[in-house]
Formats: C-alpha cells, structure tokens, sequence
C-alpha cells in the first residue's frame, strides 16, 4: 500500500478491513511496544520510509524479530502463558487494569503492558521463575543508534473518554491494593487539556525571565563593546524596528503571554549613541521574546481554528486555567457541556497543536466522530494548516466520503486478499 507524498493521507474501507488495527500495528511497532504490537495476529509487518528505509517485524515459531537494514534483534513471542505471567507480576509491584491500559497505582498513570513491565522491573527485579516464564523482554541498548527516531501519535475513537478512579470500577484486591493510595483520574480529557495549557504557559514565561535576566546581565558590556564600532541607525530604521517589536508585543498580549505595556519610542532628534543603543536595547527584546514566539503561534492557530467553528461562543486562552470557553454574554461554559461535536474538536486540536514541538507522524482514526458535515469539509485545510507550521504528517482512518471531499488524490484503499 503506497501512500501519496502529501502531509495529509487517507486510509478507506468498509468496516472491519483492518484500518483501525493497521494504525495501531504502525504505532506499536515504531514505538516498539512489543507486547501491544503481538495484540494482533500477524505473520510479517513492514514499513518502507522516507529516508530511514524499511522496519520490519516478523513472527517465525517462538520468536518476534524486529529488522532494519542489517540490524535486529528478537524477543520471546507473547502467547497466552507468558501474557497471563505478565499480567500476574504486574499485579503483584502494584499496577492494575483500567480501561485496556495498566494503571500504576503509586502514581494514577496508564502505560500499556510492554511500557508497565520496563517500569516494573526498574521497581522490583523479577524472580527466577517469572524470568523463566516470561522470557528476556527487554530491547538491547543498542537498539536505539539504528531503530529510526521516529515521533509518533496514534489517536483513537475514544479520545473523549474518562478514566475513572479504579477504586470506582471494581473492589480492591486485599494483597497489594489496599494500602496504596488510590490516585484519582476522574478528570476528562479536555479539563486535563486545560491543565496541560497553564502549565505549558507558565514554564515558557519562566524560560522567558530565565532569558531576560540573562541578557541583561551582560547588557552594559556588550554596549560599551558596540559603541562606535558600527554606524548608528538613523531615525527611520530605529521607528521601523520599534514597530516590529511593538507588533511582536502585541501579538505576545493577545495570547496572554505578555503583561508589559506598549513603550514609546523616543527617537526624535535622538544622538547617534542614543541611537546605537536604543538599537541594542531593541535587538536584546527581540531575543528575550523568542522565548514565548513558538508557543504563542501554536495558541493562536488552536484559538483562530475553533473560534471559526464554534457558533454563539468563543474560547480564550488563560494562564491561570490554561483556556476557557464563554457564551456570548460571557459567562463560562465547562468543557463538559459543550456538544460531542465540540468536544472531539477541541481534544483532537489540542492533541495535535500542543504535544512537543518538532515535526511528529500522527496517526488518527475516524476523524468524523461526532463532526457536523460543515466540519468535516474542513479536515483537510486544518491539518495542512497545522503540517505548514510544524512539518508533521497525518494517516487517517475514515469512512466518511465527506471528510475526503474532492481530494480523492490523497486516498489509499485498504483491500482484503485471502492472504494478507
């Protein structure tokens, strides 16, 4: 199956072809969650990619080997006994099953099995007899130099769902649950969302002031050394610079990155050295402000997309509460009481704007959910406006002829064959 070379693609069938199950096969293996990546029967799995070549993962007898290029390495197949052997040790240093993902209980985090067992063992060491069932399922050191450093996404049709506290969903196991403190996770994606948001905001002011003091540190200095050194901009050039600082200012207000109000810039018949140093103190700005710009173009882009969706509300962006969502006559609407439609937009936006900057292969199923036909028109642009700024790339699952539009150029159909 050979994908278009667009930012945007698309994988198209009737249910129950494998599109679901194709893009957790494609994550599970680049992040070489190698128990997850065994949930699904398979002979071979390979994956041909720009530039790093083809990754492989085959199952042959007792074995999964895991190739690149001339490097591999292999580890004991997950049968039916060494799952049920890893699920009863994990059990035992205090991890339990909520919804499909194991929860560790010290701390309310969810990992899949292969990622709980690494935690595990750096807990408490495994005994013999566990080793022997299990096998050695850790991957070499070695790996990381030639496995492709891939990041990667997979986002599912649950997105919206909430996790409850464990203690909720079923008794506590009197061998290892009891004394634990029960973390609580009863929050919903989108109020963690919002959390995530305040703390992404204050860390970057922080770097923000770590910068600031640093280049005034050293300010006087570096003024005494551009004296006289270079010629002093004229009167024309400095307005113009203090106008682009002034615009960046502003743009940095309107996210709420930025308290300070607007400086005047006293350019008028101004001295040379006046000048030159204005000029420095300018440039010195601009460098201090580069510490919030990254953010502030991601939160304008999450703000300019919804609040062209949303009808009869708007969301601003706070630093005390990440973002907020307000009614026309600006009373706040929680999270939870917008439409379902709402609701997917805002956690599938976030997910892709707001994860770790640099470029990441997102992997999302069903797109449409819950989206008014209006909304799924607008898929495509989205994405491609979200690809420009950060060079990342989107493998969708749909069923929805409308989502594709007249874009046909970037659909692969997945068919079945009586082998594959």
């Amino acid at each position: 199956m050979k994908l278009p070379p667009d930012p945007v693609s698309f994988i198209h069938g009737p249910n129950g072809v494998g599109k679901s199950t194709l893009l957790r096969l494609i994550n599970n293996l680049l992040t070489r969650d190698l128990i997850s990546l065994q949930a699904v029967q398979f002979t071979e799995v390979r994956l041909r990619l720009d530039p790093w070549g083809e990754v492989t993962a085959r199952v042959d007898g007792d074995e999964l080997t895991i190739s690149h290029g001339d490097h591999s390495f292999s580890v004991p197949r997950m049968d039916s006994g060494r799952r049920a052997a890893a699920r009863d040790y994990l059990e035992r240093v205090g991890f339990e099953v909520v919804d499909g993902q194991w929860m560790d209980m010290d701390t309310g985090e969810t990992h899949s099995m292969f990622e709980a067992l690494a935690l595990a063992l750096e807990r408490r060491p495994m005994s013999a007899s566990f080793m022997r069932e299990l096998g050695d399922w850790s991957i070499p050191p070695d790996t990381d130099p030639w496995f492709p450093e891939i990041s990667v996404e997979l986002i599912q049709t649950d997105r919206l769902r909430v996790s409850l506290d464990s203690s909720q969903q079923r008794a506590p196991r009197p061998r290892f649950a009891q004394h634990r403190r029960r973390p609580t996770v009863d929050q919903p994606l989108p109020t963690r969302q919002q959390a995530h948001l305040s703390n992404l905001m204050q860390t970057t002011q922080a770097a923000y002031a770590e910068r600031s003091q640093e280049i005034d540190r050293n300010f006087p200095l570096r003024l005494v050394q551009e004296l006289g050194r270079k010629e002093a901009p004229t009167e024309e050039e400095l307005t113009h610079e203090f106008q682009k600082v002034e615009r960046l200012r502003e743009q940095l207000k309107s996210v709420q990155l930025l308290d300070e109000t607007q400086i005047q810039a006293p350019v008028t018949n101004a001295s040379p050295e006046i000048r030159s140093t204005l000029q420095l103190y300018l440039q010195d700005t601009a460098n201090k402000l580069n510490a919030l710009t990254g953010l502030a173009q991601r939160i304008g882009a999450f703000t300019e997309i919804l609040n062209g969706k949303f009808e009869g509300k708007t969301l601003i962006v706070d630093r005390r509460w990440g973002y907020r969502v307000l009614d026309d006559l600006g009373r706040e609407i929680p999270p939870r009481a917008l439409s379902s439609g709402e609701q997917h937009q805002l956690v599938l936006l976030y997910s892709l704007i707001f994860r770790d900057e640099g470029p990441c292969l997102f992997l999302i199923d069903e797109p449409e959910l819950s989206l008014h036909v209006s909304w799924q028109e607008e898929v495509i642009p989205d994405l491609e406006s979200i690809s420009a700024s950060s060079e990342s790339q989107f493998l969708l699952a749909t069923h929805s002829p409308v989502v594709i539009g007249e874009r046909s150029d970037l659909l692969v159909d997945l068919e079945v064959h009586d082998h594959v």
